[in-house]
C-alpha cells in the first residue's frame, strides 16, 4: 500500500466498483471497499472514514440499484490543514447521479492513515 498517497488516491479509486460498504454509527466509522483497475490489474481497496461528523447522500434520480456501485469520481475536495473543521471531506459520485458526502478525522487505506 505504500505507493497510494493523497494526490493518487482518488485516481486509483475513481472508475472502480463498491462492492461493500458500512456505516457504524456507534464508532462514527464508514467503511467501504472498491474493486478498480489500475493499469490493467484489478486492485482493492478497503477504506476507512473514522471520526465521521457528516454523512450525506444525494440522490439525482439514481433509482434502483445493484448490488454494486460504480464510483464515477472521487474528489478530496478539502484535507484537514486547509479545512475550517481541520477534517478530511470527499467527494463520491456514483454513476455521476447521487452523491455521498463525507467529513471525518480520518481517511485509512488498506490500514495505513492517508497524509
Amino acid at each position: 500500500m505504500a505507493g497510494l498517497d493523497r494526490a493518487s488516491f482518488p485516481q486509483a479509486l475513481s472508475g472502480g466498483y463498491i462492492e461493500e460498504y458500512n456505516f457504524d454509527v456507534g464508532e462514527g466509522c464508514f467503511d467501504f471497499r472498491v474493486e478498480a483497475l489500475n493499469n490493467g490489474a484489478p486492485s482493492s481497496y478497503a477504506v476507512s472514514c473514522r471520526h465521521v461528523s457528516l454523512l450525506e447522500y444525494r440522490d439525482d434520480q439514481l433509482g434502483a440499484i445493484g448490488e454494486r456501485l460504480q464510483l464515477t469520481e472521487l474528489w478530496i475536495e478539502d484535507a484537514p490543514e486547509r479545512s475550517p473543521s481541520e477534517e478530511w471531506q470527499l467527494l463520491l459520485s456514483l454513476w455521476d447521479l447521487a452523491h455521498i458526502r463525507v467529513r471525518c478525522g480520518s481517511v485509512v487505506i488498506d490500514g495505513v492513515p492517508l497524509r
